[in-house]
């Protein structure tokens, strides 16, 4: 049985999910960046993991998890908007904003689990 549908899907869903409780815990922690370096951490080891296990696809999921939080983070800005009406407005911008520092976390991510499949196939 192939598991790389498989993987792609819990890189896809968690990458995206991940992100939602910086929203709906807002009230209760406003602006708590544990949420978000927490959720930053999660990307990159559900990367690094279904990289790992993929046995060295690394692009497909590096990719996947950045779209995925890009969509993640839009989507739980408009399911639970902010109080402040200029605070959603700079959602987008905010969204792009994650989305690189997840390109960059999980392309480390990503590249250290490569490296590590090749080393223990020696």
């Amino acid at each position: 049985m192939d598991r790389k549908p498989y993987l792609a899907l819990a890189t896809t869903v968690g990458s995206a999910i991940c992100w939602w409780p910086s929203f709906f815990w807002e009230s209760y922690y406003p602006h708590d960046p544990i949420l978000s370096i927490t959720a930053l951490a999660f990307v990159a080891v559900l990367t690094g993991l279904s990289t790992y296990l993929s046995g060295g696809l690394w692009v497909r999921y590096w990719l996947l998890s950045s779209v995925a939080t890009f969509l993640g983070v839009l989507g739980g800005g408009y399911m639970w908007p902010s109080e402040d009406a200029e605070a959603n407005s700079w959602l987008g911008i905010a969204a792009m904003i994650v989305t690189l520092a997840v390109l960059v976390v999980s392309l480390i991510a990503c590249l250290t689990a490569r490296f590590l499949v090749r080393l223990n196939r020696k």
